[in-house]
């Protein structure tokens, strides 16, 4: 190669193209840029260094080694010379002559083989280098992997070569190495290999020297190779030291090395045997072409077959097959990473926090897994929750929190081996898991709890976590992300340290969520909303004191919903703030109406959800819809829940200061079930306490629901406040109420909640009721 340093263009022989595979015709293939992208990104940083080094030192040669990608995907090993051919006024070199070899297939073809060797075959191969110069020893991971030297320390240089060969070997190669030093006589022998763990494999070793431009002596090389006549389970290092699989091409038996497992683990294969693993990483359409490959190698172990592959995460792996031994139908492949992968630059498979699956990956491995399991009843999938995480956040901060996560990640991990884990977010778990033999899904679930309730960290002080466990059974969904919804479902319906699994009841609920989920949005502007009212009357007299409107939803698609089913999911989505404008603009605007009826209806209450705060504009948005339909404020009750007194935000503050400034009364609703405090109550200038209607049921029948009923309207009196009681369904819980003090009461005692019509119908109906019993003798 010619490279010019001014223009970074570079023309490249005939030689070059053939030795790698490129084309000529590329169109970046006169530029740097065709190189340095497909030298390995760390070789390429060592070679930038040392370039820079060589500039600087005046030099007129300088050498250096590097992965290359050549055109069939694979990375081979590169010896390179280069030489300064022009240098600058300042003495910078400008252009500069690059010579290239290939050391993987360095001595192929080199000479007839020094000592026969019969019909053996070379299985697994690697290159070495010697730098004269600089005594630098290079191996490529074959050669580690053939020795079964720890990658991390550096190769033994020419004089450690005792630590490599048996004593008889070791005699003839350093014969041939005193000859190639001295003649420049190359070398091929056959010679026994002692690797690290003491094991004896017959190896073919080559060497010889690579000259310089102007023949001096460059570098020495060679070749290790694994002869094919040992058995498989001799010539296979399955230690720690490689990820490597055995296939048996004929039976169809899988094995995998400690390193192979650990990889297939870390891309989230479950438990089993290495086909097994593997297979289940993989989509069908993968899978099939695993087979086709595996039965077209047809005996050959040559690298130039390996097998680039997608896995569901949408990770490649890649596998390179290597020494099938002479008669036998079986194959070594190495498996990794393929460096070539570009998700592997823009997407991790991984949960940086905990180690776990992220989820995305996940739910692709799951999916196949589900899809592939003869009996998906057999899996369940399940959700976990922390309960209290966020005092160990708020209390121990951040960093104590997280040794958490990671902590009952690994507690997870350790415990259910056999399940493919995720963190979903935050402090929630997921996990696909099959039932084991003999139990059901019933029994997973005390398994889980059982593990979860183990789980004690240390450095918490008085903050005791609890679980909250969902489950669901793979045969529930069509899809793993709709298992996680359903399992979501359970984990809510459980409660601390409890678990819940999903049933057919649960799958019509979810079902019906999701069908009112679609349907939600922009329901505000489709007609489909009704306002009805629910009336309170004096505790004391009976008399109307005002109307509560409520929201109601007919979908002409699944029929009536209850807002029981559809508010929280607005609040959620933010669907709300329009429905909430809705509501307000028809209930004042009814109201109006009722008015200039001639009804005595003293004051409208108008529910106002905590998200509705959200709402910059709610303030003005109330107080413009009273002046259009002519209402004074004063008349128009917004009813907010404890919630929004516990939020304390700016936006919610400042909308709460602007309606009261605007004139609005604003009540508190269901007092008693949230987490008010005195403070707050009386800032607020409250002028209404409704008490939930979950103690007025029960405040006959229950001493303690009785004393907060009485607590409550004693508390509302020393504030100035009237207290209404709801969901009054009987003459004696009225009787009580009024001995209480109570002012109003609201319930279906008093009146269902009724559209307009069918609530002016029985006001009219009390007011004839009302003269009737005035004219009466």
């Amino acid at each position: 190669m010619d490279w010019d340093v001014r223009t970074g263009e570079v023309n490249r022989s005939e030689d070059w193209y053939l030795m790698t595979g490129h084309s000529p015709d590329h169109e970046d293939a006169r530029s740097l840029a065709f190189w340095s992208d497909r030298v390995h990104p760390a070789d390429l940083l060592r070679f930038y260094r040392a370039f820079e080094a060589f500039q600087a030192s005046g030099d007129d040669t300088f050498s250096f080694n590097y992965r290359f990608r050549f055109a069939d995907s694979r990375w081979h090993q590169m010896g390179g010379m280069a030489r300064v051919a022009e240098r600058s006024a300042n003495g910078r070199p400008v252009r500069i002559e690059i010579r290239e070899i290939d050391l993987e297939p360095f001595f192929a073809g080199l000479r007839e083989e020094a000592e026969p060797v019969g019909s053996l075959r070379p299985g697994l191969a690697g290159a070495w280098s010697w730098e004269p110069g600089t005594d630098e020893v290079w191996w490529s991971r074959e050669i580690y992997e053939l020795t079964g030297w720890d990658p991390k320390d550096p190769p033994p240089g020419l004089e450690g070569q005792e630590k490599l060969y048996a004593p008889e070997s070791l005699a003839r190669l350093q014969a041939a190495v005193r000859r190639l030093a001295e003649t420049g006589e190359s070398y091929d022998l056959l010679l026994t290999l002692v690797r690290a763990d003491g094991r004896r494999l017959p190896v073919r070793a080559t060497g010889a020297i690579t000259l310089g431009r102007h023949g001096e002596l460059r570098r020495v090389g060679g070749t290790l190779s694994l002869l094919g006549s040992a058995e498989p389970s001799q010539a296979m290092p399955m230690g720690d030291d490689g990820a490597w699989l055995e296939v048996d091409l004929a039976g169809g038996e899988w094995l995998a090395s400690a390193a192979a497992t650990a990889l297939l683990e870390s891309l989230g294969a479950p438990a089993g045997g290495a086909e097994a693993r593997l297979l289940a990483l993989l989509s069908q359409e993968s899978r099939a072409e695993l087979r086709a490959w595996l039965d077209g190698l047809e005996g050959r172990a040559d690298a130039a077959h390996s097998l680039s592959i997608r896995t569901l995460s949408g990770r490649r792996l890649r596998l390179w097959p290597f020494g099938i031994p002479e008669g036998a139908r079986k194959v070594f492949l190495r498996i990794e990473r393929d460096d070539a992968d570009p998700v592997a630059e823009t997407r991790g498979d991984f949960d940086p926090l905990t180690g776990l699956l992220a989820f995305d990956a996940f739910l692709a491995i799951a999916d196949a897994q589900v899809a592939a399991a003869a009996n998906p009843r057999r899996l369940v999938l399940f959700k976990i929750n922390i309960d209290r995480f966020r005092e160990v956040n708020a209390l121990l901060g951040h960093r104590r929190g997280d040794l958490v996560l990671r902590a009952f990640a690994g507690h997870l991990r350790s415990n259910l081996p056999e399940a493919l884990l995720t963190r979903r977010s935050g402090d929630v778990f997921v996990g696909l898991l099959p039932i084991a033999d003999g139990i059901e899904a019933a029994g997973c679930m005390a398994r889980i709890l059982d593990i979860t309730g183990a789980f004690e960290p240390e450095g918490l002080g008085l903050i005791k976590l609890k679980f909250r466990l969902g489950l669901v059974t793979a045969d529930s969904a069509p899809s793993v992300e709709e298992l996680v919804d359903a399992a979501a479902e359970m984990m809510s319906a459980a409660g601390p340290g409890k678990a819940a699994l999903f049933g057919p009841v649960d799958a019509a609920r979810l079902r019906r969520r999701r069908e009112i989920y679609t349907l939600l949005p922009g329901v505000a502007g489709r007609g489909e909303l009704q306002c009805v009212f629910q009336p309170s009357v004096s505790a004391s007299g009976g008399e109307l004191r005002g109307l509560e409107s409520l929201v109601r939803w007919a979908s002409p698609t699944i029929g009536a919903i209850s807002p029981g089913e559809f508010i929280a999911m607005a609040e959620e989505s933010g669907e709300i703030v329009s429905i909430g404008r809705w509501m307000l603009d028809r209930a004042i605007a009814d109201f109006a109406r009722m008015r200039r009826m001639g009804l005595e209806v003293p004051q409208v209450s108008i529910n106002v959800s905590p998200a509705q705060f959200a709402d910059a504009e709610l303030a003005d948005f109330a107080r413009q819809t009273c002046e259009r339909h002519a209402v004074d404020p004063s008349r128009v009750v917004l009813e907010i829940t404890e919630s929004v007194l516990v939020d304390g935000s700016d936006m919610t503050s400042a909308a709460i200061d602007a309606l009261l400034g605007a004139g609005f009364v604003l009540s508190l609703d269901d007092f008693g079930t949230g987490y008010s405090n005195l403070r707050s109550l009386i800032r607020l200038k409250l002028s209404k306490v409704k008490i939930d209607m979950s103690f007025v049921r029960r405040m006959i029948e229950d001493k303690a629901s009785l004393i907060v009923v009485d607590t409550v309207i004693r508390l509302a009196r020393g504030l100035s406040c009237s207290v209404v009681a709801e969901g009054v369904e009987r003459q004696e819980q009225a009787d009580l109420l009024r001995s209480l003090g109570c002012d109003e009461i609201q319930g279906y005692l008093v009146g269902r909640p009724m559209p307009f019509g069918e609530f002016v119908a029985w006001c009219e109906g009390r007011t004839d009721a009302v003269a009737g019993a005035t004219e009466a003798p």
